[in-house]
């Protein structure tokens, strides 16, 4: 289906089929399935594809599965003249223009709509369709240079399987949506505080044991240098008094002498 190639045709949109195996599901515009065949590179060639159908018989299916029906088409050479023709010779027109011919069909029960340039209408089926205007459809054989068209059509896609939700659901989504913002963005807040909380504590603490330290530690020196220093004072009171007794002693003396 991805290997479609979708084109202008005199202003309408057609889709082309280049090769073997390709399946499509196609949007009618017209509510019709058109096909389109031209003998421009065909000769000796012929394309096949089938379509759902809502019923068909053996005449109709032709090589198609049960439930489908069969579009054939080609060009052949018959004694001097060229051919174009739809599912047999039985239904051709003959080839008059040196740059080829063109013919249409279109698709429905019991016989074909088909170009004014062929001979005769052929039988067909009336296709199946789902989803308003889409049919389903097989290429069984498209030659190389040997392409076919619908016409007035383009390739479906399916519509989107999510449901939709009416306004009610959007507005409880959207309030649930706001309140579990809210929780969250509270939560990050109150992780916050209680990260800058915890990081006060631990630098006041590690402030305060610093502090501590640093009274136990003696201003400059060692313990001992400190406490000798703290005696030095009252030694020197001692040396103090004992000179002072020392001379007493000596004017006394000297007075004792001189009586």
């Amino acid at each position: 289906m991805d290997n479609l190639d979708t084109l202008s045709s005199d202003g309408e949109n057609a889709v082309k089929f280049v090769r073997n195996g390709e399946e499509a599901e196609l949007e009618l515009e017209n509510k019709e399935l058109m096909f389109k065949f031209c003998s421009i590179g065909c000769m000796g060639k012929e394309v096949v594809a089938c379509f759902d159908s809502k019923g068909s018989d053996s005449l109709r299916r032709g090589g198609c599965n049960p439930g489908q029906c069969e579009f054939r088409a080609g060009v052949s050479k018959v004694g001097g003249s060229s051919f174009l023709w739809f599912t047999s010779g039985k239904f051709m027109t003959e080839i008059t223009d040196p740059n080829g011919i063109c013919a249409t069909a279109t698709m429905a029960f019991p016989y074909a709509l088909v170009s004014s340039t062929l001979t005769d209408k052929f039988p067909s089926c009336e296709p199946l369709k789902h989803d308003g205007n889409v049919v389903k459809l097989y290429v069984h054989q498209a030659p190389p240079g040997c392409p076919f068209y619908v016409e007035n059509a383009k390739k479906w896609t399916p519509p989107s399987t999510t449901p939709a939700q009416n306004s009610s659901d959007l507005s409880e989504t959207n309030q649930t949506t706001s309140k579990s913002s809210e929780a969250s963005t509270t939560l990050w807040i109150g992780i916050g505080v209680g990260i800058f909380i915890f990081l006060i504590v631990v630098i006041g603490f590690g402030y305060c044991c610093y502090r501590t330290q640093i009274q136990k530690k003696p201003l400059c020196g060692k313990k001992k240098d400190v406490q000798q220093t703290a005696f030095i004072p009252e030694a020197s009171k001692k040396a103090n008094v004992v000179k002072e007794k020392t001379a007493d002693e000596e004017q006394n003396l000297q007075k004792k002498q001189l009586l």
